[in-house]
């Protein structure tokens, strides 16, 4: 056995068999980081098992999104997996590797569970992995986070059904466009955006979820929704209100996060799930806005002007998080990425 396989199967075994949710949580994120590309495969087999054999079971939501996020369309061995859980009632997160693993094929099942008794939130979660899966706008006019929905759009799901399930290619045309930059902020934007270009024209915009590479005005609902959680300095507001990409925008080996996803990624790093009290070693003034390999950036909105804040990083899987400043402001860091 190889020093890494060693420390890999050492690392699956604690994540198997420790008691302490704070624990488990950094031994995922530690394992994702180090192994999820070179040792994807087992990586893949330590966090099935971990859903399945760990006795914390509060968190197999977490790993189950983990688990999605890494799959591709050739881990279709997987399919049974996130069957199961959606049927065993742990379906938010398994809807989008579902659809990555089974693509089309798994279009009636997810329909036909839709028309079944579930919580709004979790028929949202999976009318929206068929929306960015299929290119069609089940919930264009619709906040991002389901739990706000008044009612499900069934007739569309109902009607696509009808129609034969059909998908669309992605959009030629961009909802959001910078074309005359005036301030410092629409400057750095304006080269986030043609970075997000280059990235569209890469992959010829074949995938609804490619197209997701543009910066977008997002849902007022979403941005209140922020709001009420954080009181944020003018330059990040407005780049959420404005210049939002609409999914995580990668650049330079960094994952930027957009509005419809910010609040979904505090879990992990802040707390279990958003409804959760803050983890014993998280501030609440640390928000995070950004990652590279779950390594997180946040804004510390307790050194804020009301204009802009200083920005900063730290490893994540540390007994305790220790901040470096990566720049001092959050333009500051907007100028880097571009």
């Amino acid at each position: 056995m190889s020093k890494q396989e060693k420390d890999f199967s050492d690392l699956s075994q604690k994540l198997l068999t420790t008691t302490d949710g704070s624990e488990y949580h950094e031994l995922v994120r530690k394992i994702v980081k180090k192994y999820g590309e070179k040792m994807r495969q087992e990586t893949l087999q330590t966090l099935v098992r971990a859903v399945k054999e760990s006795k914390i079971t509060h968190a197999r939501n977490f790993v189950i999104a983990r688990i999605s996020e890494l799959v591709t369309e050739n881990d279709t061995v997987l399919a049974p997996f996130f069957y199961e859980m959606i049927s065993k009632g742990l379906p938010y997160w398994a809807f989008s590797g579902l659809l990555k693993v089974e693509g089309d094929k798994c279009y009636p099942f997810l329909v036909d569970y839709l028309q079944k008794e579930d919580s709004k939130e979790n028929k949202g979660s999976a009318i929206i992995a068929l929306a960015e899966h299929s290119g069609q706008p089940f919930n264009n006019d619709l906040p991002s986070d389901p739990a706000y929905w008044q009612a499900l759009p069934m007739e569309k799901v109902l009607e696509w059904q009808a129609q034969g399930y059909p998908r669309k290619q992605a959009h030629s045309e961009y909802p959001f466009l910078i074309t005359h930059s005036q301030t410092d902020l629409e400057k750095a934007m304006a080269k986030i955006e043609q970075a997000l270009a280059k990235e569209r024209a890469f992959w010829h915009v074949k995938s609804y979820q490619y197209n997701r590479a543009i910066l977008e005005v997002p849902e007022k609902q979403v941005i209140d929704n922020i709001k009420t959680r954080w009181e944020l300095p003018a330059v990040y507001l407005t780049f959420l209100e404005r210049f939002s990409p609409a999914s995580d925008a990668f650049l330079k080996g960094i994952n930027l996060y957009g509005a419809n996803t910010l609040i979904k990624h505090q879990c992990g790093y802040a707390f279990s799930s958003p409804n959760d009290e803050l983890f014993p070693d998280w501030k609440a003034h640390w928000l995070v806005i950004a990652d590279k390999d779950a390594d997180p950036y946040i804004l510390d909105l307790s050194k804020s002007d009301g204009n802009d804040a200083p920005i900063y990083k730290a490893p994540h899987g540390a007994d305790e998080w220790k901040w470096r400043k990566v720049a001092g402001s959050f333009l500051e860091f907007l100028e880097k990425l571009s």
